[in-house]
């Protein structure tokens, strides 16, 4: 067969020799570049998804850095009453952190579905061993510091009390944030109580607040984010087109002490419903509500 082959192409003229001998080259070097090329394409994408997405290494616990599932806001009770046993308390809070590696800023953001016309308001918290330790500290500046133990005009408290379960539960947590922990001078160990104080609202590197970015003036979403969550065409029912809050350039610490090192920051959800006068009538329906965190 060889032998046929190389005596037909003998007869051929020698230009023809020439464009047969080209194409095969052309050939092989066909089917060497194109595995080739592949190859460094692929490792480009990889090189250029790791320079421009690293691993966030960030987390979001409920208080004392624990695992999250010690978030509970399964059930909000709107019934309590103000120490006077007639007015109703209209606020509620819960206490969650956010840790891990060092990062200098980062992006805070909720998700919550409108079934209930609760407002939420994410507020600085610190935490401390005793009401004493709140007092000496007095990181509100009252100017009586029995202040701290007397209640806000919707009812709540100036704090939250909270009672260690599953301290540094997690190996990450404790691999990560455990050295941050005893920098501040706290050793809280499981079943011990403790208090958060409740600041402020949060605020950024430009000491502006978080906002919705998709929420209309009835307090449900708009169509901005719909194609996340439903396909086109889905019927949907309003109050069940999630909202999203955000925040940005949060600052991992203002301590230059601190900078480089594992953070964690504490912070208290506040849910109030002091504007709704039938709140009561809300007590069957329920709403998804979300909390992530992102490296700017």
């Amino acid at each position: 067969m060889m032998t046929k082959v190389f005596k037909k192409f003998k007869s051929f003229s020698m230009s023809t020799k020439i464009q047969i001998i080209i194409s095969f080259l052309l050939l092989i070097c066909l089917a060497v570049a194109i595995p080739v090329y592949a190859w460094f394409t692929t490792e480009r994408k990889i090189a250029e998804l790791a320079k421009i997405k690293a691993p966030d290494n960030l987390y979001i616990n409920a208080a004392h850095k624990e695992d999250v599932i010690n978030l509970d806001m399964t059930s909000v009770n709107v019934s309590r009453k103000k120490a006077n046993g007639v007015d109703p308390v209209t606020s509620a809070s819960y206490v969650f952190s956010v840790s891990g590696e060092w990062v200098s800023t980062y992006t805070l953001q909720i998700e919550h579905t409108t079934n209930v016309p609760f407002t939420y308001t994410i507020c600085e918290g610190k935490i401390y061993k005793s009401i004493s330790d709140m007092k000496t500290d007095n990181p509100a500046g009252y100017a009586n510091t029995a202040d701290y133990e007397s209640e806000n005009a919707d009812g709540s408290l100036k704090y939250v009390e909270y009672v260690a379960t599953n301290v540094f539960d997690t190996e990450e947590m404790n691999k990560i944030t455990a050295d941050r922990w005893e920098d501040d001078g706290l050793d809280i160990e499981d079943g011990e109580k403790y208090y958060i104080w409740i600041g402020d609202e949060i605020t950024n590197i430009e000491n502006a607040h978080g906002a919705y970015l998709n929420m209309n003036g009835s307090g449900t979403a708009t169509n901005t984010y719909t194609d996340k969550s439903y396909e086109t065409g889905t019927y949907k029912q309003k109050n069940a087109d999630p909202v999203f809050w955000q925040l940005k350039n949060i600052r991992a610490t203002t301590d230059n002490s601190k900078k480089g090192k594992p953070f964690y920051n504490t912070y208290v959800i506040k849910i109030s419903w002091d504007e709704v006068d039938n709140i009561s009538d809300y007590n069957k329906e329920t709403d998804i509500f979300y909390i992530s965190v992102f490296v700017d």
